[in-house]
């Protein structure tokens, strides 16, 4: 220990492990500068993404069907196809198949509805079913549109 003690007791001595602990120390800046930003790089490119995630999210629309039963003022039940709009663009040019067949030519689809060509963000629409032992669920149904982002489609077998 007195050894050590002496040769930092040296005025050269002293000045050398002192330069040699500045040039440690500023290595150890340098580095972490470096890191820092690197890190500072790497989480900017991730926020971008998410923007760009968020951007593009809110140009699509995302349709789903499936039926549901509603309960009727006769104390029965009606099915319905229901097609959701769960994203947050609108879905134009909407054509909807059931069975590779067009919705509304369907057998399981009552006749005199509306064609929905186009849904809003967030929104709804529906074809009154008529279900019978004939025509009965399983069917598939495919649903194609149009968005802010291109085209879409929704490929999905419905059951009850």
């Amino acid at each position: 220990m007195k050894d050590v003690l002496g040769w930092f007791g040296t005025s050269g001595n002293a000045a050398f492990a002192a330069f040699v602990v500045s040039l440690v120390a500023i290595m150890v800046s340098a580095w972490s500068l470096i890191l820092g930003y690197r890190l500072k790089k790497r989480h900017i490119a991730i926020e971008e993404g998410r923007d760009r995630d968020r951007v593009s999210e809110s140009r699509k629309a995302r349709l789903v069907a499936h039926i549901e039963q509603e309960p009727t003022s006769r104390g029965g039940t009606r099915e319905l196809l229901v097609i959701e709009n769960k994203g947050k663009a609108e879905a134009r040019d909407i054509v909807v198949t059931l069975d590779a067949q067009p919705v509304l030519e369907h057998q399981a689809v009552l006749r005199d509805q509306a064609e929905i060509r186009q849904v809003g963000p967030e929104s709804r629409f529906q074809y009154i079913l008529a279900l019978s032992l004939d025509c009965y669920p399983p069917f598939v149904v495919e649903v194609n549109w149009t968005d802010d982002s291109g085209q879409q489609d929704y490929r999905n077998t419905l059951t009850l």
